[in-house]
C-alpha cells in the first residue's frame, strides 16, 4: 500500500513545496511528542533527525533539496535547530517551531480530542515518537522479509571458467579484503567470459601476483630472429643515406622519392 503525504496549500505558497511538505510532518511529530510530554527544551517542544531519515520517507525528494529547504525555513524563523542529544559526539538535529501559537494551534492535549464519532478519544500511549528511531523501527521490519544477500558464490558461470578456479580468486580477494559486490563480481565474469580458455590462467597470474583485478595474460617474446633484425636496420640506414644524399644536392623532394 503506498504511503499518502499532504501539506498545506497556503503554505506550500509561501515557503515552496519541499517547505510544506516537511513542515507538515514536523507538526505531526512535534504534535504528538508534545502530547505525550516528551522532548520539552527551552520552553519548545522538539523532534529530531537526519537528512538520511528524511530522504528515507520522503524519496521524492533530494538529500540535497531537504537541506536547504530546512535552512530556508531556519533563516525564515519558521524552525529553530539545536542539539539536545545525551552525548557530545551525536550530531543528530533537533527541530521546534518558533511560535508554536502559530503552527501549533491546538493547545489541548491530544488525548482530549475528540475523534470522528464525536467521542472523547483515548489517551495517546507512550510510543516511539521520534523520526529517526520510527524509521530504523519499520527497517528492521522490513529486513527479516530482504532476499538473501547477494553470494558470490552461487553466480552462474561462463563455460570456460571452472567452479575451482572461481571459489579460489573469490576466496583470494576475500583474504585481501577486497570488494565482492554484485557489480564487481558480474564485470569480472564478462572479462573472464570473453577470456576464452585464458580464463584460468588469468585467475592463476592475479593471484601469484598479488594483483587486485584481472589482466590478460601476459604474451610470451618471440625469439629474435637476427635476419630480420639486421634486414630492418639495413632499411632504415638506406633510408637516412637517400635523406642525406637529396640535402647535399639540394633536390626539392617530391611524392614519388619515398
Amino acid at each position: 500500500m503506498s504511503i499518502i503525504h499532504s501539506f498545506d496549500v497556503d503554505v506550500a505558497m509561501q515557503h515552496g513545496l519541499t517547505g510544506a511538505v516537511l513542515l507538515q510532518h514536523l507538526q505531526f511529530w512535534i504534535l504528538k511528542n508534545r502530547a505525550n510530554g516528551k522532548h520539552q527544551h527551552e520552553g519548545r517542544t522538539w523532534t529530531y533527525s537526519s537528512i538520511g531519515a528524511f530522504s528515507d520517507l520522503f524519496p521524492y525528494l533530494s538529500p540535497d533539496q531537504i537541506r536547504r529547504s530546512l535552512d530556508k525555513l531556519v533563516s525564515a524563523g519558521v524552525l529553530v535547530k539545536g542539539n539536545h542529544n545525551q552525548v557530545a559526539y551525536d550530531r543528530t538535529l533537533w527541530y521546534a517551531f518558533s511560535d508554536e501559537s502559530i503552527w501549533l494551534p491546538c493547545q489541548h492535549h491530544l488525548a482530549d480530542l475528540p475523534n470522528q464519532n464525536g467521542m472523547g478519544a483515548r489517551p495517546i500511549p507512550v510510543v516511539i515518537t521520534d523520526i529517526t528511531t520510527d524509521i530504523k523501527t519499520k527497517a528492521q521490519s522490513a529486513g527479516k522479509t530482504k532476499k538473501d544477500r547477494f553470494d558470490p558464490l552461487k553466480v552462474l558461470l561462463p563455460e570456460n571458467l571452472s567452479r575451482e578456479s572461481w571459489e579460489a580468486w573469490i576466496a583470494y580477494r576475500r583474504q585481501r579484503k577486497l570488494t565482492c559486490s554484485e557489480i564487481c563480481i558480474k564485470q569480472q565474469l564478462i572479462k573472464l567470459g570473453d577470456a576464452g580458455r585464458d580464463a584460468a590462467a588469468i585467475i592463476h597470474q592475479s593471484i601469484s601476483n598479488g594483483w587486485q583485478g584481472l589482466f590478460p595474460t601476459k604474451a610470451v617474446p618471440k625469439p629474435y630472429d637476427s635476419r630480420i633484425g639486421k634486414a630492418h636496420f639495413d632499411r632504415k640506414a638506406d633510408v637516412l643515406h637517400m635523406q642525406q644524399e637529396i640535402e647535399r644536392r639540394g633536390i626539392q623532394p617530391t611524392d614519388e622519392a619515398f
